[in-house]
């Protein structure tokens, strides 16, 4: 597991995510991203592309600990609003699950 600090501008805490990730979870995340850019290829907005990625990340998080946020989060319970801190929460989300999924798709050099 690896627990990442979070300093956000209406919410703090942290996240901790399953390191390294397993296959479905790895799974889960390539799913999302291709309904993501689906969602934006349509021009269905943020909300709906927000929604469709954080299927992906729920699948990596084993824990939340962040402020003002329910325990257990789901993309149906993640809050719309106030869309900034929205926006600048799943970008950092979305790139915590970057770094681990690199992690979990290279290859080693032997």
């Amino acid at each position: 597991m690896k627990t990442i600090e979070y300093k956000g501008t209406k919410w703090t805490g942290s996240v901790t995510f399953s390191d390294p990730l397993t296959l479905p979870q790895a799974a889960a995340w390539e799913r999302s991203v291709a309904e993501a850019q689906r969602v934006l290829k349509e021009g269905a907005g943020m909300s709906a592309y927000n929604y469709a990625i954080l299927a992906g990340i729920c699948a990596c998080v084993e824990k939340w600990e962040l402020k003002g946020l329910p325990e257990r989060i789901t993309p149906e319970s993640f809050p719309a609003k106030p869309h900034k801190a929205r926006a600048e929460l799943v970008a950092w989300l979305v790139n915590c699950v970057i770094d681990l999924y690199k992690d979990a798709d290279e290859v080693p050099n032997e």
